[in-house]
């Protein structure tokens, strides 16, 4: 309920503006039928392609064109329906249809493969099998005995249900989309957004969320609490008459210390992040008591030093080099067609998603009365951008900034959208068509920026086998080579054994200096041979079918390369074969003193 001090506050540009008059030849009794009828055929649709998402038949453009088209015109007609019920006010159809674009979406993560997607899920297993084995953390061994929040509680998880990791990993995605598409939208209610606006926010940030981080991560636990977090503040400022975000809670600002708190412990850079928004709304009052900043801070930065020995062995823990930081994960290479068509794709998404919204925030900029509301919407909305300032976070910096950027761009953009829709605006037309286009090719972009990797980033049962294998049996001092991402690997709680020989036991010889790009065409295999032989260090090298796939997309390497590496290792006499099939190579260098 509104306190008594705001209920003279002046209204917001984003409330719900006096409902539109409804369009002829549209009643207003059945304006539910089409957007149900649509979202009925949109199902079905995905039912029909369901079977063709696990095909094995590889292609470089991504799951999109690899699977039935039905499957892309289900993603469309979600979409159309949720727009259609949104444009009729018909709130409750819009939000069926909503959460079933969020399982359409996202359901594929979890029926079509067998595993969990990324090879880098996987580095999280090991972390969990090692609190539920041994009940206790490895502080130092690793960044993610530092930040355990998220490994602890699923290790609780799943000792209190008996589900394994690889269960709760394929089904996650789709369950935690679900999750974090709500509580935006309860977000969007919280900063005074009315029901068609915060569904609007809700199915943008959902729709345009391409970066991948929904996951079995620690960052995905993290945005999901941060979002409770924003929620919370937004319900703690001024008792005046000045345009406030939400209704006049003084005491949610220290509930939100509490999820706030879990935030620190599981993700270096969220709660950084959430320092900025907050930095900001505490400046202009949107928040009070504006020293209560100070607390945040002090968990933030607290829990850092705590872990300085550990972030510190990473690199600079502050990188003043906005440029260098903004730069990609996944350098060089001739990337293949399909990859580029998908990169380009996500950034048509964020930068048409950021223009609009600055465009919106400039425009509110206008209204004086509601300024300092604008400015604390912007720091939401763009706040992320500060991250390049300071860091680069492993060449993904870039990405977080978008994915931090979504929720508050949603809120941002939502209202006005919204009335496009309903025809509440002057050119009702003109709006409509503007809105409803820029919606659907956000999805369909979008769509693409998820999927367009999807073959590189499957996981193989024989090479997960064989990751495991080697971390249950080799010496902890052994080395495990791999030529490009694609091995799982650190499944096991025993991974902390070879991390404290070597921290990158495992590390990919495409970050050795002058081998990204080579074709081995030379002598280059023999070299490294004689030269792992003469420091005498237990070696392992695996190739699998996910590593050719993932460098058929992203080029790291030239066509045929990686199978010239393999032949060149079973030819040499110094490696011995363990295991050698059409889609997995393990072999395992021979020492004379063994």
């Amino acid at each position: 309920m509104v306190g008594r001090e705001q209920q003279h506050a002046p209204a917001p540009a984003s409330e719900d503006p006096a409902p539109a008059p409804a369009r002829a030849g549209v009643s207003t009794a059945s304006g539910w039928i089409l957007p149900a009828a649509l979202v009925v055929v949109a199902v079905a649709a995905w039912l029909v392609a369901a079977p063709t998402m696990a095909t094995e038949q590889v292609d470089n453009r991504g799951l999109l064109f690899a699977a039935s088209p039905l499957f892309a015109l289900s993603l469309l007609l979600g979409t159309v329906a949720f727009l259609v019920a949104i444009g009729r006010r018909r709130h409750g159809v819009a939000a069926v249809a909503l959460g079933v674009c969020v399982l359409l979406t996202r359901l594929p993560t979890a029926i079509a493969v067998t595993l969990p997607l990324y090879s880098w899920t996987y580095k999280h297993f090991g972390v969990i099998d090692y609190i539920g084995t041994y009940g206790r953390l490895d502080h130092g061994v690793d960044i993610y005995h530092s930040w355990p929040g998220m490994f602890a509680m699923f290790a609780w998880v799943t000792e209190l249900t008996g589900t394994d990791s690889f269960t709760l990993a394929l089904w996650f995605t789709p369950v935690f989309q679900l999750g974090l598409t709500a509580a935006i939208y309860v977000l969007a209610r919280v900063w005074r957004l009315g029901r068609g606006p915060a569904l609007v926010a809700a199915f943008l940030a959902h729709t345009v969320n391409w970066v991948a981080q929904d996951y079995y991560s620690p960052q995905a636990i993290a945005l999901l609490l941060a979002v409770a977090v924003l929620a919370l503040l937004a319900h703690s400022g001024s008792r005046g008459g000045r345009a406030n975000i939400g209704p006049y809670h003084p005491a949610a600002v220290w509930v939100a210390l509490v999820p706030y708190a879990a935030v620190a412990v599981s993700h270096q850079l969220t709660p950084f992040w959430l320092l900025i928004v907050l930095g900001v709304a505490c400046l202009l009052g949107q928040v009070r008591p504006r020293w209560v900043l100070l607390l945040y801070v002090a968990i933030a930065v607290g829990w850092t030093a705590v872990s300085y020995d550990v972030v510190s062995s990473y690199g600079s823990i502050f990188s003043f080099d906005p440029m260098g930081n903004a730069a990609r994960n996944v350098q060089g290479g001739n990337p293949s067609l399909g990859q580029r068509m998908t990169s380009w794709a996500g950034r048509f998404t964020t930068i048409s998603l950021w223009l609009v919204t600055g465009v919106v925030l400039l425009r509110r900029m206008r209204h004086r009365t509601d300024r300092h509301l604008t400015i604390t919407l912007g720091a939401l909305a763009l706040g992320s951008f500060a991250v390049l300032l300071g860091q680069g976070y492993g060449g993904e910096a870039i990405f977080r900034v978008f994915l931090y950027s979504i929720p508050g761009s949603a809120i941002v953009v939502a209202p006005g959208l919204e009335r496009m829709l309903t025809g509440a605006v002057r050119w009702r037309r003109t709006g409509l068509a503007a809105a409803t286009t820029w919606l659907v090719v956000l999805t369909g972009t979008a769509a693409q920026g998820f999927y367009g990797a999807w073959f590189s980033n499957r996981v193989d049962h024989d090479a997960l086998q064989a990751s495991v294998w080697i971390v249950d049996n080799a010496s902890t001092d052994s080395h495990v080579l791999a030529l490009a991402p694609g091995a799982p690997g650190r499944v096991v709680a025993r991974y902390t054994e070879f991390v404290h020989h070597d921290r990158n036991f495992d590390g990919g010889v495409n970050a050795w200096d002058g081998w990204l790009g080579s074709d081995f065409e030379d002598d280059r295999v023999e070299r490294m041979t004689n030269s792992m032989l003469s420091e005498g260090k237990p070696m392992y090298a695996v190739i699998t079918q996910q590593m050719k796939v993932y460098n058929a997309y992203y080029g790291l390497f030239p066509a045929g390369a990686i199978s010239r590496f393999e032949e060149q290792l079973l030819a040499n006499p110094h490696w011995r074969v363990l295991t050698h099939t059409s889609t997995l190579t393990v072999v395992q260098l021979e020492l004379e003193e063994r």
